[in-house]
């Protein structure tokens, strides 16, 4: 037995072919398949054991919609017990093809359920197989008849032989009357009342048979061991069947035998070791329960069925609990009815004369009881006919005035604690009270959808429901009580708010894309300067060594010359290439410098006039921060180019309030921001959404014929990601050991070396090591070897490469002019930018090239020529 909650299967469910149902199939994790599993599987247990015979059958309508057959879909076992027909030989086929002789009243009856859509209940003899079934039958779905049998034919023999023995009686009481002729008209007068009270206690017994069935049918609990770990579980019916709280009860085989009660206990036992003993796969016992605390019995009916591992060893029972008090006591009553009614006609045959008036006083006191009896019966039918959907009936006070089981579950209550309660006092609501004070005022139903729901105590049970308030009128026209029907629709809320947290997700992945899209341009272009452009310039330096060496006016001079050229074409079709995948400018350069590259940019290449305004000197607080800006930037003023027909832009930058807020306007012909379409690329939506993404936003403030503002706000608060040092695969730096000069003359100037690529600085040594009045003293990988050197070196000239891993050129330089103040430094650099060469002048060094300039300037600029920034 297991203390999980019940899990009652929708009646519209689809069912199997094995005789259990069969779960509607939809993906979800693991750990929920898994429950799903052990679910399902303890259904289809619960299914394949109930007495109640079950059938799903699909209705066959006539050309005129009315139904004329019908075919079975699914039956469980006790239906096949209870009919004496197989699964084989039912699922497929129709009942006229399966049984041809089967009474009309079937059809009659299935039929109007079927046309009317509302269930029914009643009984029907069986001449096939000569015994009585109680029949309730419900539409699931359209076209769909769902049917559940129960074997009344006991009851019907012992309903008969209480006939015969009232007959039995009656013909006794007829002899009597017989012998006393004076009585015969008093006689035959008993003989009437006593034929209406029977049929009276007949119709009574069938409904009270009735209602003992739908508290059968409400009061099945489920149960699983766990054998191996003597682990117990329980449904929260068994729990209320034996009179316990939820989880206030230690669930152990043991701890279960400790409430059965003392005289059955050992039975009990029995029952279930010897299945195990016996290698049965099932078991079968009714016993008694002592409820704690009151010492209430209850009585219980128990199936079980074991469930075996690959080796056949039992590792888990699963089964079910059973409530049959009310039954049992219905049979103890009835019986006492028999016995009673045995000694009362004893009584009337042996004094009719004296208790004549005595039992017409009796029958009328039962007609009384009888009529209270079936109002009672009747209500309770009706109440039953709703147990699917949770239902509520209040009165214009909000009183509870009685609840069905389904309502009463989802609270997790018994329906009797309802009655007499206040609803807004169980729970509060003030704008729920608001609706129901407005609907008894109206006197109009109200319908709410997807409202969400917070149980008193269980601040974390949120669920969600569709409900519907529906006032009840009396004769003069007030509302007298009030309908509230429920269905729970928490999973569909469930499954939208997983939908958003997906988009939310395919928001973030969609970032994180552009982001990689980011650091690949990075990359390549790195790969472009750092390896092909370097490379390039390496080769354009041996060239120039290579061409000294020739006589002037030759071909191969001429040969050399074109060479020069095609590869200074390479270096700066690759930088072009670089700059176009990843400016250089996003990480050499502050933001307020990256746009004043890009007005220069869109001055060159387009005309536009953008007036820059970096206020408080703005700087972003991470790379991919700066990145976005520049895009955002970019973006927006290329649309300026291409549609707003002018020549200047203004673009300012400012922090407020720890957020960085970026505007760009124009005077020209604006557009209504509500026409903006889905654009490719980076365009304005896609600029929206990467804002949102950033948890900031954009606003444009635009109108035809009056300019357009865009205004951007992103917070400030990124961190900084680290900055890792570029190296070489596979590459050593050189140490920088440097270079003997003896035998040089005192006028020869002493030359450090600084460059990251190897090839760079063996191309530069080449070059200077053919000038008598120059030497190489030593080569630096880095900026921490080029002030290591410079210090202990001491030399008249550092040639200084701008870009490097671990120390860039400027902060270099910086340090090394304060240590070693008389020396000069020539800045050597692949990227034309001023901000770089304005950076590097304002560490210290006295001039600026290109590493495509011709040697010439180089050799000029380090034996101190004026400054250039030459290509």
């Amino acid at each position: 037995m297991n203390n999980q909650s019940r899990n009652e299967p929708a009646e519209n469910a689809p069912q199997s072919r094995r005789g259990g149902p069969r779960p509607q199939r939809q993906e979800q994790p693991a750990p929920a398949r898994s429950a799903l599993h052990e679910s399902e599987e303890r259904y289809r247990t619960l299914f394949n054991t109930m007495d109640e015979g079950f059938v799903l059958q699909e209705i066959l309508y006539d050309p005129q919609g009315r139904p004329y057959d019908y075919r079975f879909l699914e039956v469980n076992p006790a239906f096949q017990r209870q009919t004496g027909l197989s699964a084989v030989a039912l699922v497929g086929r129709t009942v006229r093809e399966v049984l041809p002789g089967i009474e009309p009243v079937w059809f009659e009856r299935l039929g109007r359920v079927a046309l009317t859509g509302r269930p029914e209940q009643f009984e029907v003899w069986s001449e096939t197989r000569r015994r009585w079934h109680d029949i309730r039958a419900y539409p699931t779905a359209p076209g769909r008849l769902a049917a559940v049998l129960m074997d009344i034919t006991e009851r019907k023999q012992a309903e008969q032989a209480l006939q015969e023995s009232h007959e039995r009686s009656q013909g006794q009481a007829e002899e009597l009357q017989m012998a006393n002729e004076e009585l015969h008209a008093q006689a035959e007068e008993l003989h009437a009342s006593n034929e209406e009270l029977r049929r009276q206690e007949q119709a009574l017994r069938e409904s009270e048979q009735r209602l003992v069935w739908s508290q059968e049918i409400a009061h099945l609990g489920s149960w699983e061991l766990d054998v191996v770990q003597n682990r117990l579980r329980w449904s929260d019916e068994v729990y209320r069947i034996f009179g316990l709280q939820p989880r206030q009860f230690g669930a152990t085989y043991e701890a279960f035998l400790a409430r059965v009660h003392p005289d059955d206990r050992v039975a009990v036992d029995a029952a279930y070791s010897g299945s195990l003993r016996e290698n049965r796969d099932t078991y079968e016992i009714e016993h008694r329960v002592v409820r704690p605390g009151t010492g209430e019995i209850r009585f219980v009916h128990e199936k079980c069925r074991h469930l075996r591992d690959d080796a056949g060893r039992v590792v888990r029972s699963v089964g079910m609990v059973h409530d049959v008090t009310e039954r049992k006591a219905l049979e103890a009553q009835l019986r006492r009815l028999n016995d009673q009614l045995e000694q009362e006609v004893q009584a009337q045959t042996e004094e009719l004369k004296d208790t004549i008036d005595r039992l017409q006083e009796e029958v009328a006191r039962r007609v009384q009881a009888e009529d209270g009896l079936r109002r009672r019966s009747q209500m309770l039918e009706a109440f039953f006919l709703h147990t699917i959907t949770p239902l509520a009936f209040l009165d214009r006070h909000f009183n509870f005035v009685r609840v069905n089981e389904a309502y009463a579950q989802a609270d997790q209550k018994d329906p009797d604690y309802f009655p007499g309660k206040n609803h807004f006092v169980l729970y509060p609501h003030a704008e729920n009270r608001r609706i129901f004070e407005q609907v008894v005022r109206t006197k109009q139903p109200y319908f709410a959808h997807a409202r969400s729901f917070t149980y008193p105590g269980v601040p974390r049970r949120v669920t969600y429901w569709d409900w519907q308030l529906t006032p009840l009128l009396d004769e003069q026209g007030e509302v007298q009580f009030l309908v509230l029907n429920l269905e729970d629709v928490t999973e569909q809320q469930t499954a939208f708010h997983e939908l958003q947290q997906r988009a939310r997700q395919l928001q973030k992945l969609t970032l994180d894309l552009s982001q990689a899209e980011d650091r690949e341009r990075k990359r390549l272009a790195e790969i472009l300067h750092d390896d092909l452009q370097q490379q390039l310039a390496a080769a354009k330096f041996h060239l120039s060594l290579l061409g000294s060496h020739l006589p002037k006016d030759t071909e191969l001079g001429d040969a050399l010359s074109r060479l020069d050229q095609i590869l200074k074409n390479a270096i700066e079709t690759s930088r072009s290439l670089s700059h176009e995948l990843s400016p250089a400018v996003l990480y050499q350069s502050t933001l307020g410098e990256t746009f004043e590259w890009l007005a220069r940019q869109l001055k060159a290449k387009h005309g536009l006039t953008v007036h820059v305004e970096n206020r408080d000197r703005v700087e972003a607080a991470s790379d991919a921060l700066k990145i976005f800006l520049y895009k955002a930037a970019r973006e927006i003023l290329f649309n300026i180019v291409k549609h707003a027909r002018v020549k200047e832009a203004r673009l300012r930058l400012q922090r407020l309030r720890g957020r960085v807020w970026l505007t760009i306007s124009d005077q020209g012909r604006g557009f209504d921001p509500r026409s903006l379409g889905k654009t490719g690329g980076f365009g304005l939506l896609s600029i929206r959404e990467r804002i949102e993404l950033l948890g900031g936003r954009m606003r444009i403030r635009s109108a035809p014929g009056r300019g357009s503002t865009f205004v951007i706000t992103v917070p400030d608060t990124e961190t900084p990601a680290d900055r890792r040092p570029r190296t070489e695969d596979g590459e050593q730096p050189d140490a920088g050991t440097p270079s003997s000069a003896l035998g040089r003359p005192s006028s020869v100037l002493r030359v450090l070396l600084v460059d990251d690529h190897q090839a760079t600085r063996e191309g530069l040594a080449a070059v200077l090591s053919e000038q008598a009045d120059l030497a190489v003293v030593g080569q630096a990988a880095n900026g921490h070897e080029a002030v290591r050197l410079a210090c202990e070196l001491r030399p008249d000239v550092i040639v200084m490469d701008v870009s490097m891993p671990m120390m860039a050129g400027d902060e270099a330089t910086r340090q090394i002019k304060r240590r070693v103040p008389g020396v000069r430094v020539v800045a050597l650099s692949m990227f034309d930018e001023s901000g770089m060469a304005q950076a590097m002048c304002e560490a210290g060094a006295q001039a600026y090239l290109l590493k495509t300039a011709p040697p010439e300037q180089l050799l000029a600029a380090i034996r101190g020529g004026p400054d250039a920034h030459a290509g």
